[in-house]
């Protein structure tokens, strides 16, 4: 679903390896979980709905660690550390070609729209919460 318009949510997944979970959308670009939140939907709800949408995860919880500016909106930024996490991706999908786990390094490189800021300013406490 496109977000343009609306406030967003994102979710940086880190494994403990340390590992990032990324998508790459359908027009073919790398990011982080996530998208538009929906009239009467909390940030929150809208993290973990696109989580399980787009990766096949699903979560009780994630924890806010801020927002950025988006267009005019706002993006609303989570963290969940991989053991939180119940199912297993699902691949293809109607919006996602694939997902992948990569270093923290290698998603930086891959991330395009302002998703690698997002992932700069949840790093430091996602691997506080795997326990690095």
């Amino acid at each position: 679903m496109r977000a343009e318009g609306r406030d967003a949510a994102f979710a940086v997944i880190l494994s403990r390896a340390p590992r990032v979970l990324l998508v790459q959308k359908a027009d073919g670009r790398w990011g982080l979980p996530g998208g538009g939140i929906r009239r009467g939907e909390s940030p929150r709800e809208a993290v973990l709905r696109e989580l399980e949408e787009e990766t096949g995860f699903r979560a009780r919880k994630a924890s806010l660690v801020g927002s950025l500016p988006r267009s005019g909106r706002r993006a609303f930024v989570f963290v969940l550390p991989k053991r939180r996490l119940r199912g297993r991706l699902v691949g293809r999908t109607k919006e996602i070609l694939r997902q992948l786990w990569v270093t923290p390094s290698r998603a930086r490189r891959l991330l395009t729209n302002g998703n690698a800021l997002r992932l700069s300013l949840a790093l430091p406490h996602a691997l506080r919460l795997v326990g690095r």
